[in-house]
């Protein structure tokens, strides 16, 4: 038997040998799995799961008009035989399956045998696969087609108040104007316009921001285009928005002719026109003003076509750049009198003049039973020389006829007149007998 301590406990020496002798029983017994693993039995199987199926010759698919809508991302689990320590070399990250689309001519349900290939370090041969689910990789072909679509603006939400603000929406500004798409041929044919679909909730000011594209039929409805790729999915939009005034177009009249603004009729189309600009400087501008018109020069209602002006820092959003200006005189009449007391004034020193014409027809304008009163005797009719070259011979003066105006304010005469006259050095008794 074995002698004890007089404590009765084992001694230390004892303790460390069955540590030793356990460490060496597992020793052995690693060794023997290990010979068995290896030496004895070295072949086994192992399963891997989720292996992805790599289609390989899609070029050949595009040179055909075809492409895959279904089955592009199947997956196989496959059983392989073999060396374990060829096994522990393989997962299903590094087992390469491949499907040959070249096989494929037209469109429908496909099924595809797969090759498979190991990672290089595995010796060729070493590993047999077992089996695989699915044998094969099905697939569905369709024709595919491909066009250029418009881009165009689609606006929702609250609109800034109309009656200030003008959104340009039938200007919008993109970076592209097409987007060209190529999917299935069926969901390419209804595809219309690529929308981009811009909230105006809030916007009072001109803005430029990145929209997301989305793929519409020609009504407006969004197309399901899974299978659908697309030149660019986003898209850059400027768009303006102005702060505008309806501002009155208008001239400016010159009394004359028997015609006051108050008597004539006066239309201008388009009577107004939106301009944009500072806020404060749109409040200082209440018209335009087209042109000034001198009553007098009209004798017969006119129309006639201004360009419509503007200053610096306004813009015209109306989209016009004239007015159409008819000025006509619905309560007055015309009548026809002959002068013939016609008065040169201002005949240069020493010389003299005769008049080419003793009487000139005018054609006076008031209200109706005012022109019926006057008669030539009211009218008076001028030349005046003092600007005249005093150099004899012969040219035509303005002559200047008026309405007594004291018998007659509200009837005038109308158009120009002039007459020749012929300047002679020399005074000549029948000069001075007219002018007296």
């Amino acid at each position: 038997c074995c002698a004890r301590s007089s404590t009765g406990k084992e001694p230390m020496i004892m303790k460390k040998n069955k540590f030793l002798t356990a460490l060496l029983a597992l020793a052995i017994a690693l060794g023997l799995w290990f010979y068995v693993v290896t030496v004895v039995k070295p072949d086994t199987t192992n399963t891997y799961y989720n292996i992805p199926v790599v289609l390989d010759g899609e070029r050949f698919l595009t040179e055909r008009n075809l492409m895959i809508i279904g089955g592009q991302d199947s997956t196989v689990t496959m059983e392989l035989y073999g060396n374990r320590i060829d096994l522990d070399k393989v997962n299903s990250g590094n087992i390469t399956l491949i499907a040959d689309l070249s096989k494929i001519y037209e469109p429908g349900e496909v099924e595809l045998t797969y090759s498979h290939r190991f990672p290089g370090d595995v010796p060729s041969g070493a590993l047999t696969v077992q089996s695989k689910s699915p044998s094969t990789v099905k697939l569905t072909v369709v024709d595919r087609d491909s066009n250029d679509i418009p881009v165009k603006l689609v606006l929702t939400g609250e609109a800034p108040d109309p009656s200030m603000y003008l959104v340009d929406e039938a200007n919008p500004e993109f970076d592209v104007n097409s987007i060209h798409i190529t999917g299935p041929k069926d969901v390419i044919a209804q595809i219309d316009h690529a929308a981009v679909v811009v909230d105006l909730t809030g916007k009072t000011q001109s803005f430029k921001d990145e929209y997301r594209i989305m793929l519409c039929d020609k009504a407006g409805n969004g197309v399901d285009a899974q299978y659908v790729g697309v030149s660019q999915e986003n898209v850059n939009v400027t768009l303006n928005i102005y702060r505008y005034k309806n501002v009155r177009l208008d001239i400016k009249t010159i009394d004359g002719g028997g015609a006051t603004r108050a008597s004539c009729k006066i239309d201008i189309i388009p009577d107004t026109i939106k301009v944009s600009g500072n806020e404060n400087a749109l409040s200082k501008l209440p018209e335009i003003i087209l042109a000034t018109v001198d009553l007098s020069t009209l004798t017969e209602p006119t129309t006639k076509i201004f360009t419509i002006p503007l200053d610096e820092g306004f813009k015209n959003l109306s989209g016009v750049t004239e007015a159409t200006v008819s000025i006509s005189f619905p309560g007055l009449d015309t009548k026809e009198l002959s002068v013939t007391n016609i008065q040169v004034l201002n005949v240069p020193e020493g010389m003299s003049y005769e008049l080419l014409t003793q009487a000139q027809k005018i054609t006076i304008r008031g209200p109706k039973d005012a022109v019926k009163k006057v008669s030539a005797n009211d009218l008076t009719a001028t030349i005046d020389l003092s600007e005249a070259d005093a150099v004899a011979g012969t040219r035509t003066y303005n002559l200047v006829v008026t309405v007594d105006k004291t018998k007659h304010p509200s009837v005038g005469v109308i158009d120009t007149y002039v007459v020749g006259v012929t300047l002679k050095d020399g005074v000549a008794p029948a000069s001075e007998e007219a002018l007296e």
